[in-house]
């Protein structure tokens, strides 16, 4: 699936992110297969539509 991305940059904090290992110290692992919630909270200035994607690495 291909997102189309036509943002603009700017400041955009993004907190409370999940899953946190060591306060964000050590990246969190699963097992192959294993589904994992992962959930952050993203603002905006502004009354722009706002969208946010995970990227796995």
């Amino acid at each position: 699936m291909q997102v189309k991305l036509e943002a603009e940059l700017g400041r955009i904090p993004i907190v409370d992110v999940a899953p946190v290992v060591g306060c964000g110290r050590w990246p969190a692992k699963a097992v192959v297969g294993e589904t994992v919630e992962v959930s952050a909270t993203v603002f905006r200035e502004g009354h722009e539509r706002l969208g946010a994607a995970v990227v796995l690495r």
